[in-house]
């Protein structure tokens, strides 16, 4: 069993869920706590958001140092759903960054300014919420790599043509 601690594929599966559903979990709980009084869940839905966001780096990493060896065990038309999802993966990293820097700039304002503190978490909130939707239109296509029962279109061709023009890290 610790031996899959040491694949990449296995370390990428275990780690995805922090973005695509933890990440929509703070989300919720962010805009709850701006309708609601008290500064714990706000605090705590912000570091949340934080954790979840940044953690897209090491679920991108886990997914790079996997690639070949997914792509390997996958049929032509799986590589191209995996092409699809590195693709959307790399391209939309810097929103998950970008998150969990605001989100964390607002958790360091909030503690300078609390009576702002609704106010400073809108940034946060709106980012947080559309990396969720990100999550979910990246993960999409890696259901499709080894599962052909969930393969009900092609991939994107314009995504693929894209992939094929651009250097990914795998």
């Amino acid at each position: 069993m610790l031996e899959l601690l040491s694949l990449p594929e296995y370390l990428h599966v275990l780690t995805n869920p922090v973005i695509t559903h933890l990440l929509p979990v703070a989300s919720i709980l962010l805009v709850a706590s701006l309708f609601v009084r008290g500064r714990i869940l706000l605090v705590t839905s912000l570091i949340l958001v934080t954790v979840a966001s940044f953690s897209a780096w090491v679920v991108i990493l886990f997914g790079q140092e996997a690639y070949e060896g997914v792509a390997t065990l996958a049929d032509s038309v799986g590589k191209d759903w995996l092409e699809v999802h590195m693709q959307r993966a790399e391209l939309w990293a810097p929103l998950f960054y970008a998150t969990a820097g605001v989100s964390l700039l607002a958790l360091v304002l909030a503690a300078k300014w609390p009576d702002l503190a609704k106010r400073i978490s809108a940034a946060p909130t709106v980012l947080a919420n559309v990396a969720s939707g990100f999550a979910g239109y990246i993960a999409y296509p890696a259901g499709k790599i080894r599962h052909e029962e969930f393969r009900n279109a092609e991939p994107p061709s314009e995504e693929l043509h894209r992939a094929g023009e651009n250097d990914h890290t795998h």
